[in-house]
């Protein structure tokens, strides 16, 4: 409580309140594709679109569709930028990088590297990418210049799901959480659990 205090300073009591009352109002509630619980996956901010899960995570992620955050460039964490030397680049990752591969949604979804040691090439994912040099997102342009790899980073998480900034200003605008869910996780179905 004194961390929420803190944080919330003279707001404190009322946004507590906000939030017991969203509880109480969909205890039980969740949420399915097809007659399963979906993984609601969420995340910070998105580079303006949300990812598609694709081909990337599978099937039974078809609930997980592309969608426009049209306001995700008026946070604060939308646009980052890092900076590396070549050599620290080389060592971090084992290699060069030989090739991004995109998502439609502008995500990398493959990073190809060509290992130091062996010359091999080898294919992560963008996420593996982005934990490695620990960029905000993979959604993720790369520039060289002399002996310095520059990397413009725009938003903060995966890319999967639900943006918590773009939620936000739904509900800023009046839309209730069934709308926003709605929005973020294509045909589900909100069902709720029956106690005995």
């Amino acid at each position: 409580h004194e961390q929420l205090e803190e944080m919330w300073g003279e707001n404190n009591t009322e946004y507590q309140e906000k939030i017991r009352q969203a509880v109480s109002s969909t205890r039980g509630i969740y949420l399915t594709f097809e007659g399963l619980p979906i993984e609601a996956c969420f995340f910070r901010v998105s580079a303006g679109r949300t990812r598609s899960a694709g081909t990337f995570l599978g099937q039974g992620y078809d609930y997980l569709a592309a969608v426009d955050c049209p306001k995700d460039y008026l946070s604060q964490d939308y646009l980052t930028q890092e900076k590396y030397s070549r050599t620290k680049l080389e060592k971090l990752l084992g290699g060069t990088i030989a090739q991004l591969s995109y998502d439609d949604s502008g995500y990398v979804e493959w990073v190809t590297i060509v290992s130091s040691d062996s010359g091999e090439s080898r294919e992560y994912t963008g996420e593996w990418l982005r934990k490695k040099l620990k960029l905000s997102s993979a959604h993720i342009t790369m520039e060289e210049q002399q002996d310095k790899v520059f990397f413009q980073v725009k938003g903060a998480g995966h890319g999967f799901g639900m943006s918590q900034f773009a939620a936000n200003e739904m509900a800023a605008q009046g839309a209730d959480y069934q709308t926003i869910l709605s929005y973020f996780f294509q045909n589900i179905t909100f069902d709720k659990y029956l106690q005995p």
